[in-house]
């Protein structure tokens, strides 16, 4: 029996997301994360791709609300490079209305029990990162060593608050962006959320 799109669940959406990420990638230089923890953990980006640039995505299934969408396309907004919200059906069209032109959308959909994913539009590079907000993601141990690694800097800062601000403040976005996907990727504890030899996470 054919399955109707709005029964899809986001289980299954979140794996044909994290297995069709994988595929894309032609090395073995990305990391997959789940639920990462946006704005000191305010949002979480449901899937997190760090490669040569920072991807997020967000999920709405068939029985999500887009009451929060609003919300966190601003949490995605201050830290990733690229961002795409994965919709079903019945979200489409309203996901449309709110969200900002440089988010990509794909439309997620199921026919006897297979889940595929439809790219209707690709992301563009966001317009207006926020280098604090990317600065956050990091551990204060984590930001207090890329402090101490630096000549110019004088060790660790007094606060976590002063730690990212300085980093905020004297690196350019694209290197920032490298340090931190650097510390996301080196973090101890952390599993893949998808692996080309398990098949998940």
């Amino acid at each position: 029996m054919t399955r109707h799109d709005p029964a899809l669940t986001e289980v299954e959406i979140r794996s044909e997301l994290l297995r069709s990420l994988s595929r894309s990638m032609s090395d073995h230089e990305h990391v997959l994360l789940q639920e990462v923890g946006l704005l000191h953990g305010s949002y979480r980006a449901d899937v997190v791709l760090i490669h040569e640039r920072m991807s997020g995505f967000e999920i709405k299934s068939a029985a999500d609300s887009l009451d929060r969408l609003p919300h966190q396309v601003r949490a995605y907004g201050a830290i990733f490079d690229l961002a795409t919200a994965v919709v079903t059906v019945n979200h489409l069209v309203r996901a449309l209305e709110i969200l900002p032109e440089w988010w990509g959308v794909t439309l997620a959909t199921a026919k006897a029990g297979t889940t595929t994913l439809i790219e209707l539009r690709e992301p563009g590079q966001n317009p207006s990162p926020d280098p604090r907000a990317l600065a956050a993601l990091l551990w204060k141990s984590e930001a207090d060593d890329l402090l101490a690694s630096s000549p110019a800097h004088r060790g660790a800062a007094s606060t976590r608050k002063a730690a990212y601000d300085t980093l905020a403040a004297t690196h350019t976005w694209d290197e920032l962006r490298a340090l931190v996907s650097r510390a996301l990727r080196l973090r101890e504890g952390w599993l893949p959320a998808y692996s080309r030899e398990t098949g998940g996470g």
